[in-house]
C-alpha cells in the first residue's frame, strides 16, 4: 500500500506521539525505544508490513491513518492535522483516543500503536538499547509470519 504525501508526515506525527524522538529530549543518554533522527522510516515499515495484509485489512489500516490523522479536528483540539500538533499535545490526544467511548476509535488507536511497535523493533539499534532481545539464546529476534497463498511468510 502505497501512501500519500499527507498520510506519511501523519503516520510519523502519529509514530512519535507513541515514542517520542531522542532528538528532542524524551531519553535519558539515549536509552529506550526513542528512536534517534534517521534511525527508523515508518512510512516504509507502514508499507512492508501492510503490503501482506488482505485488502480488508489495508483498508481498515488506512482508514486509522486517517482517523487518528486528522484526530485534531473531529476531537475540536486544533484546526490542524496530528503533525501540526507539538510533540506532548500528540502524545495527549493519543493517550484520550486510547481511553475514547467509541470502541472503534480506540481499537484503531490500539492498532496503529502496534504498527509501530513493530516499526521501532524492526530495528536492530533499537531492540539493543531496549534490552529487547536480551536472554535469548539465538541472535535473531522473533519474527511475525503470516499465512499467504497457503504458505508462511515473514512479515516483520
Amino acid at each position: 500500500m502505497r501512501l500519500t504525501k499527507i498520510e506519511r508526515r501523519w503516520l510519523r506525527a502519529l509514530y512519535e506521539g507513541f515514542a517520542p524522538p531522542a532528538e528532542r529530549g524524551y531519553t535519558a543518554d539515549g536509552e529506550g525505544l526513542a528512536p534517534k533522527p534517521g534511525e527508523v522510516d515508518h512510512a516504509a515499515a507502514f508499507e512492508r508490513l501492510n503490503g501482506h495484509a488482505s485488502p480488508l485489512a489495508q483498508l481498515g489500516l488506512r482508514a486509522a491513518v486517517w482517523l487518528l490523522g486528522s484526530a485534531p479536528l473531529w476531537t475540536r483540539r486544533r484546526l490542524a492535522g496530528i503533525d501540526g500538533l507539538p510533540v506532548e499535545e500528540r502524545v495527549a490526544l493519543l493517550e484520550d483516543l486510547a481511553r475514547h467511548r467509541s470502541a472503534l476509535v480506540r481499537e484503531l488507536t490500539w492498532l496503529m500503536k502496534v504498527q509501530a511497535s513493530m516499526s521501532l523493533f524492526g530495528n536492530a539499534e533499537i531492540r539493543r538499547r531496549s534490552r529487547y532481545d536480551e536472554g535469548r539464546e539465538e541472535g535473531m529476534p522473533v519474527r511475525l509470519k503470516a499465512l499467504r497463498r497457503g504458505k508462511l511468510v515473514e512479515v516483520a
